[in-house]
């Protein structure tokens, strides 16, 4: 078989195009079929297997450029637990007609301060009274004693007790704070 000399400078000169061509898309080389566990890694102008690592390629704040503002992430504490008060009854003590006890319960956290009572007569002559309550502790119950002085107080008269009435303490929930018992 014979070949002229234009058809092998024009074969050389195509396979010689796609030789240029493959170097340009990867002028290191092909990259090796490494063992399971490794990747190729270019060193000094070829390929080597090595095994797979993470490096550390510096700060955050060079990945992101020295003109690049700096990200902010915040995490959110959850909410601090708050009390809860809630008036679980109120009776007359005793022998005496203006004396009640009643008993309240922090269904919330501990009670960081002493907040008040307030009774209050919606019968016929009216009347207020107050009481400081001890502080609760969470899940603690305890009675409060409070007396109306200048109250009298007859058949059927609606009175209502309010736990922690000058919201002093923030609590869970504010809509339990209150109990009506008729006299």
């Amino acid at each position: 078989m014979k070949f002229s000399v234009p058809s092998v400078i024009l074969a050389t000169a195509v396979a010689s195009v796609f030789a240029s061509g493959a170097m340009a898309a990867n002028p290191n080389g092909p990259k090796p079929k490494c063992p399971l566990g490794q990747i190729p890694v270019l060193e000094q102008g070829g390929y080597v297997c090595k095994d797979l690592t993470i490096k550390n390629s510096g700060t955050d704040a060079d990945r992101r450029g020295a003109s690049s503002p700096a990200k902010k992430f915040s995490v959110k504490a959850p909410p601090k637990p708050k009390p809860d008060f809630k008036i679980l009854s109120a009776t007359k003590v005793g022998g005496t007609s203006n004396k009640f006890g009643v008993q309240i319960k922090n269904l919330g956290a501990d009670s960081p301060t002493y907040p008040f009572l307030k009774g209050v007569n919606h019968g016929g002559f009216g009347g207020t009274a107050t009481a400081t309550m001890p502080q609760l502790k969470a899940g603690e119950t305890k009675f409060v004693f409070i007396e109306f002085k200048k109250t009298r107080f007859k058949d059927g008269d609606r009175i209502v007790f309010l736990a922690d009435y000058k919201n002093d303490v923030a609590e869970s929930n504010e809509n339990n704070n209150k109990y009506a018992v008729n006299y």
